[in-house]
């Protein structure tokens, strides 16, 4: 089967304190069980999980799925989505816009942060898209989507 997996690179360094976050929550609990290494505990394992898992893309080229994954020491999570016959690849820079806070009323505290994406969405004979991946890096971007159109030999329009 042909399968294409890229994920993130993260740092020796916050790996090992993930893990050590990780096995920290686990003698917490192995010690004793009261509300103070409860808390210590769960707080512990959330900042061992962000510290230890990092993302990326699967894709099987023979089955047009492809999933985005979490990573946490080499085990991957994603759920499988199919994409169409491609036609060609698109790289292409967005806006992102989040809305944090009530959205409804004008008298409500609310924020809006502006963010900027690359997104590589492939498109069908039929101009149906389908977004494959997002990330912020430009070159890892032309990397996932290099791969993509050399195996089915089509096309790559870069919009940056």
């Amino acid at each position: 089967m042909n399968t294409y997996l890229y994920l993130k690179k993260i740092s020796f360094v916050k790996q090992t304190m993930g893990a050590l976050f990780l096995i920290f929550s686990a003698v917490l609990l192995l010690i004793s069980v009261t509300a103070l290494t409860f808390v210590l505990s769960f707080f512990s394992f959330f900042v061992g999980l962000y510290f230890a898992t990092t993302e990326g893309i699967e894709i099987r080229f023979d089955t047009k799925q492809f999933r985005i994954i979490f990573s946490l020491f080499g085990l991957n999570i994603g759920i499988w989505e199919s994409y169409p016959t491609i036609a060609y690849i698109v790289v292409v820079r967005t806006k992102v816009r989040h809305i944090i806070g009530n959205r409804y009323r004008q008298e409500a505290a609310s924020t809006t942060i502006k963010d900027e994406r690359i997104c590589i969405n492939v498109f069908s004979e039929t101009n149906n898209n389908k977004t494959l991946f997002r990330t912020i890096d430009v070159n890892e971007a032309l990397e996932i989507a290099e791969v993509v159109a050399s195996f089915y030999k089509v096309e790559i329009k870069k919009k940056l």
